[in-house]
């Protein structure tokens, strides 16, 4: 399952092109009555100014990263979509779900977490995307920025285990509890033991860690062993939130979250080699 979100281009450039869409109408008549085919430039520019935005920010948005959002095991789309409301307007935006999980209905190719990974990989947006992933959706972020890094731009990993052995922090078993209250999940998702420890030196995109100090499902110490290995990685802290603190919370994540993606776009363009004159 998969959503996306439409308006986020009119949002950009409502921003972005304020000046133009504001200038006064007697401006434009003035400056185009001083150019020899200016009067019927001025009508056109009075004309089309809201097809003009319409159009520049569908063609500006076709070069811009979008934003990915990946659910935990509870698996629906609708945990992210407080948070992605909130950032319409830096891309196109994608809230998958899982099939099999919460509300999506199973998909009987899907036996397995790299079934789903692949599953996932075959619907990403072409070109890299802001990849942000809560609890197991963290899993599969870890993966395709190791194996695909050219799809990530920036990478938001939040409460997840990024594919670490969470017993060795103390966290609490999710799974009796789990099966208990969701009888239908699939099984194999309980018995994975997928564990990239060794290989989270390996990426190399922008990686912004949130998490709280009060989930013990997957506790503070993980985003701090996450850090010390993940290259370019940095840690954010939300005082007393739940595992789902993301859902709960999603003024302020979403503003954590709009910081890493202008703060990664920033790193991206300052890499960009100066063009001599």
């Amino acid at each position: 399952m998969q959503e996306q979100f439409s308006s986020a281009g009119d949002l950009f450039l409502q921003k972005f092109l304020q000046l133009f869409l504001r200038l006064p109408s007697g401006f434009l008549t003035s400056v185009s009555a001083r150019i020899p085919w200016g009067a019927s430039m001025g009508l056109f520019l009075l004309a089309s100014r809201r097809w003009t935005l319409r159009l520049l920010a569908h063609t500006f948005h076709a070069f811009m990263p979008e934003l990915v959002f990946l659910p935990g095991a509870g698996g629906s789309a609708a945990f992210w979509r407080p948070v992605a409301a909130k950032l319409a307007e830096l891309g196109p935006v994608h809230l998958f779900g899982w099939p099999g999980f919460g509300d999506v209905p199973a998909d009987p190719g899907i036996h397995s977490l790299d079934d789903l990974f692949q599953w996932f990989l075959r619907r990403l947006p072409k070109g890299p995307s802001h990849v942000i992933a809560q609890s197991m959706g963290g899993i599969l972020a870890v993966r395709l920025a190791l194996e695909h890094p050219d799809r990530v731009a920036s990478l938001v990993l939040v409460a997840t285990s990024g594919g670490v052995n969470l017993r060795r922090f103390g966290a609490a078993d999710w799974r009796p509890d789990y099966v208990s209250e969701l009888p239908r999940v699939p099984r194999w998702f309980v018995k994975d033991r997928t564990d990239f420890t060794d290989r989270l030196g390996e990426i190399r995109v922008p990686t912004l860690l949130v998490w709280s100090d009060s989930d013990a499902l997957s506790p503070l110490a993980v985003s701090h062993f996450l850090a010390e290995r993940i290259p370019n990685a940095h840690e954010v802290t939300v005082s007393g939130g739940s595992h789902a603190f993301a859902n709960e919370r999603s003024v302020e994540v979403a503003a954590l979250i709009r910081a890493s993606v202008l703060g990664s776009r920033d790193q991206r363009d300052s890499a960009v080699p100066a063009q001599g004159n």
